[in-house]
C-alpha cells in the first residue's frame, strides 16, 4: 500500500498543464502546508464514500487545511453541498447530518422522471429541479448560486466542479477562486464571473453528473436557470451565441485530478498534501458473449414481422367494414339507436382503427431510426438482415450493448483513470505529498507493512466489500449501504493518512511534531472504535 505508486498507472508523460507551481518560495513539507483534495465521480455510491473520508478529515483537523476541491459527478452532490452550507456557516455535523438524510431517504431519479413529464423538460433539467428543491433547499437563504461559493469567506479558496464539453470533450469547469484567474468554462468558451455567479449550483451538479446514455446534456446557456433575461442574454454573448451540451465531467477526468492541481497553481501558499478520493469499484465487467442456442425448427424472421405488422391492418380493416356493413343492416331493420347502437358499433370501430394507427406509426418511427443507417448498409445488406431471426437479431443488439457498456464503463474510464493518475504521480515533487484514498483500499492492501494500525477486522473488510460492489446509481437501497460506505471511506481514510505519515516522517512517533502526533492519536483512536463499534463514526464522536 504504497503512496509512491501510482494506480493504474500510463505510460504518458506529465503535461505542463498538471505541474505544480515551481515557486521555491511555495515548496512546504508534508502536511505543513494547504491541502488539496478531489472527490471522484461514482454516483451515490461515491457521495456515500465521500462523506466517511471528509468525517476522517474533519476530525483530525486537516479539512480545516483544505484550500482546494475539485468534484465530478457523484463527488460534486457532497461537496457542492458541503461548499454551500460552509458558505452559509453550517457546521461540519450539521452538513454531515443532511447529507446523511438526504442519501438515505432521496429517490431523485422516480421525482424527476415525474417532474420532466409533467413540466416537459429533459430528464436533467427535472434533476437539476428535484435537487434545487431538495438537496440544495435552505427556508433560510434564497436559491443556492455560485456567488455564495465565490463570495464567502471560509478555508475553501480554489477549486471547481466539473463536467465535459459532448462536442469538443474538453472539461467544462465552473470554477471559484479569490482571485480572477480561474477561467469558468474552457479555452474558447467561457463565462465571466458577474455572469457566471448566477448559476444555479443545482444546474452546475446536474451538469456534472449527466452520464451519457442515461442523461441527456445539460445545454449551456440555454437549459440553464438564469435569474432574469438580462443575464441569460449576457451568458450568450459571452459564448458568442454558441451552446454547448455538457455531460459528466468523469468523461473526461473521474477523479478530478487535473483540475484540483490547476486549481492549487492558484495558490498563494504551498501545496502540503494532495488527497485523491477515488470511488471507482475497478471491477472488470463480464466478457461479452454470444449464447449458445438450439436451433428451432421455426425461426420468427425480421420481415415475418414485418407482413404481420400488414396483416394487423388488414384484419382491423377488414373487421371496420363488417362493422359498418352490420351499422347499415341494423338502420334497415330498425331505428338506429345511437346511445345503444352508437356505443356498440362506435367502441370496436374505434380500436380497431387505433390498432391500424398504432401499427402504421410504429412502422413508421422503426424506419425512420434505421434510415440513417441505410446508406452505410446498402440495399443488398438490409435485404439480408431482413432474412435474419428475430431472436437472433435481439441477441446480436444485446451483445452489441454489453460490447458497448464494457468499453464504455470499463475499459475506457479505466485507461482515462490511468493517465490522469500518471501526470501527479509521475511527478518527483508531489512523491512525498500525494495520497490516493481508494473504495477498495480494505479488501485489497497489505496492512502488516503500517506499523501503527493493526488489521481491519472481519466486520469491516466485509462492509468495504460491499460497498465497493454497489453499482453506479443515484439511489442508495437501505441506510446500511450509506453505513458501509461511510465505514469504507473512513477506514481507507485512516489507513492511508497513518501510511503516509509513517513513510515520510519514521516509525519514532516522539520525534514527530507535535500536531502530527495529534493526527496520529485521533486516528488511532478512530481505528478502534470503527473496528470495535461496527458503525460508522460521527463527527463529534469522542470529540469535546
Amino acid at each position: 500500500m504504497s503512496t509512491s505508486e501510482a494506480p493504474d498507472p500510463a505510460a504518458t508523460p506529465v503535461s505542463a498543464a498538471t505541474a505544480p507551481h515551481r515557486d521555491s518560495a511555495k515548496r512546504v513539507t508534508p502536511f505543513s502546508g494547504a491541502v488539496a483534495l478531489s472527490l471522484s465521480g461514482g454516483g451515490f455510491r461515491a457521495a456515500g464514500f465521500h462523506l466517511g473520508v471528509l468525517t476522517v478529515l474533519h476530525r483530525t483537523g486537516l479539512l480545516a487545511k483544505t484550500k482546494v476541491l475539485s468534484t465530478v459527478s457523484g463527488g460534486s452532490i457532497v461537496g457542492a453541498r458541503l461548499m454551500l452550507g460552509l458558505a452559509r456557516g453550517d457546521a461540519f455535523s450539521d452538513i454531515h447530518y443532511r447529507l446523511c438524510r438526504y442519501l438515505e431517504e432521496a429517490r431523485p431519479i422516480p421525482c424527476a422522471l415525474k417532474r420532466a413529464a409533467k413540466d416537459r423538460l429533459t430528464l436533467t433539467q427535472a434533476l437539476a429541479e428535484e435537487w434545487n428543491e431538495t438537496l440544495f433547499e435552505d427556508s433560510r437563504y434564497a436559491v443556492g448560486t455560485m456567488r455564495e461559493i465565490m463570495d464567502a469567506r471560509m478555508s475553501f479558496e480554489e477549486g471547481s466542479f466539473n463536467a465535459t464539453s459532448v462536442r469538443s470533450g474538453k472539461p467544462f469547469r465552473f470554477t471559484f477562486s479569490r482571485g480572477e484567474r480561474a477561467r469558468i468554462g474552457h479555452q474558447g468558451a467561457s463565462l465571466p464571473r458577474k455572469v457566471a455567479e448566477n448559476l444555479r449550483v443545482a444546474d452546475v451538479v446536474a451538469a456534472s453528473c449527466a452520464f451519457p446514455g442515461g442523461f441527456e446534456p445539460l445545454v449551456m446557456p440555454n437549459d440553464f436557470v438564469w435569474p432574469d433575461p438580462d443575464v441569460a442574454a449576457a451568458a450568450k454573448e459571452a459564448l458568442k451565441g454558441e451552446a454547448y451540451g455538457l455531460v459528466d465531467g468523469g468523461v473526461h477526468d473521474n477523479q478530478g485530478i487535473d483540475p484540483m492541481l490547476l486549481a492549487a497553481k492558484r495558490l498563494d501558499e504551498g501545496l502540503g498534501l494532495m488527497i485523491v478520493s477515488d470511488a471507482d469499484r475497478g471491477l472488470d465487467s463480464k466478457e461479452p458473449q454470444d449464447p449458445n442456442r438450439r436451433r428451432s425448427f421455426f425461426r420468427l424472421k425480421v420481415w415475418h414481422l414485418s407482413w404481420l405488422s400488414w396483416m394487423f391492418i388488414l384484419v382491423a380493416l377488414t373487421a371496420m367494414g363488417l362493422l359498418i356493413k352490420k351499422a347499415q343492416l341494423e338502420r334497415d331493420i330498425h331505428d338506429f339507436r345511437w346511445t345503444s347502437d352508437g356505443i356498440a358499433f362506435g367502441v370496436p370501430g374505434a380500436l380497431c382503427g387505433a390498432t391500424i394507427l398504432a401499427v402504421l406509426y410504429g412502422r413508421y418511427r422503426i424506419k425512420r431510426a434505421i434510415r440513417p443507417l441505410l446508406p452505410h448498409l446498402g440495399k443488398d445488406a438490409w435485404r439480408s438482415i431482413r432474412k435474419l431471426g428475430v431472436v437472433d437479431l435481439i441477441t446480436a443488439l444485446q451483445t452489441r450493448v454489453q460490447t458497448l457498456k464494457a468499453v464504455a464503463g470499463t475499459a475506457f474510464p479505466r485507461r482515462v483513470r490511468g493517465l490522469v493518475y500518471r501526470g501527479a504521480w509521475s511527478d518527483s515533487e508531489l512523491a512525498d505529498r500525494r495520497m490516493a484514498i481508494q473504495i477498495h483500499t480494505l479488501t485489497e492492501e497489505r496492512f502488516d507493512i503500517i506499523d501503527g494500525l493493526y488489521p481491519p477486522s472481519e466486520t469491516l473488510v466485509k462492509s468495504a466489500q460491499r460497498a465497493a460492489a454497489l453499482p453506479t446509481a443515484l439511489e442508495l437501497g437501505s441506510p446500511e449501504e450509506l453505513d458501509d460506505l461511510q465505514r469504507t471511506g473512513q477506514g481507507s481514510a485512516i489507513a492511508k493518512i497513518v501510511e503516509t505519515l509513517e513513510l515520510q516522517f519514521g516509525l519514532h512517533r516522539g520525534a514527530w511534531p507535535e500536531e502530527l502526533r495529534a493526527i496520529d492519536a485521533q486516528l488511532k483512536a478512530d481505528w478502534d472504535t470503527l473496528n470495535t463499534a461496527e458503525r460508522a463514526l460521527r463527527p463529534g464522536d469522542g470529540k469535546e
